[in-house]
């Protein structure tokens, strides 16, 4: 009898729940890793964007059409950083490194070519997490999501609830969203 009431008290391995079936959305839904995708995006623009936006002006004149200045974006260089992201937060400076273009200098007039490194800027970089430092402060650019260019309209109805008439006031909202600017907001009242 004894042997009985435990085995009463123990459950058998039929009625055991499994646990390890349990819901879980993490199992099925993961998050992309924002912060891979924004190393990759400045990656990027220091291996292409950067020569793609100098190609897109491919020569600069004065305004007599005497000097012709020409950028050869392809062989920029990066020299290092004067300082690591530690050493730039407790001074208070930049984390930037040089840029550095070659630069061609054409004197119409005479033929005469010139070429030269000129440093064109101090580009901030970005450190292993994700941000920039500048002024001693870390600094954060953040992907935005947009509304889709267009118009939206909102209507609120409001009832006077002491009107002899039972008059039903409304408000007409619109928004329209711009491609390039921000977007404005009218509001009409009327009375139906």
């Amino acid at each position: 009898m004894h042997k009985s009431f435990q085995s009463q008290l123990q459950p058998s391995q039929s009625t055991k729940k499994p646990y390890t079936t349990l819901y879980s959305p993490l199992e099925r839904y993961t998050l992309p890793d924002f912060l891979n995708i924004q190393r990759l995006s400045f990656q990027a623009f220091l291996k292409t964007g950067l020569i793609t936006e100098f190609e897109k002006t491919q020569s600069l004149f004065n305004s007599t059409k005497t000097f012709e200045i020409f950028f050869h974006a392809k062989h920029y260089k990066l020299l290092p950083c004067k300082w690591t992201p530690k050493q730039a937060i407790l001074k208070r400076k930049s984390y930037t490194c040089p840029l550095y273009i070659p630069v061609q200098l054409s004197n119409l007039l005479t033929g005469e070519i010139q070429l030269q490194w000129v440093l064109l800027a101090h580009l901030p970089l970005m450190t292993k997490h994700g941000h920039f430092i500048i002024n001693g402060c870390p600094r954060i650019l953040m992907n935005q999501m947009v509304r889709s260019p267009g118009v939206y309209f909102k209507k609120i109805e409001k009832k006077k609830p002491n009107s002899p008439l039972r008059c039903r006031f409304y408000r007409l909202t619109r928004f329209m969203v711009k491609t390039r600017n921000r977007y404005f907001q009218r509001k009409y009242l009327g009375q139906i």
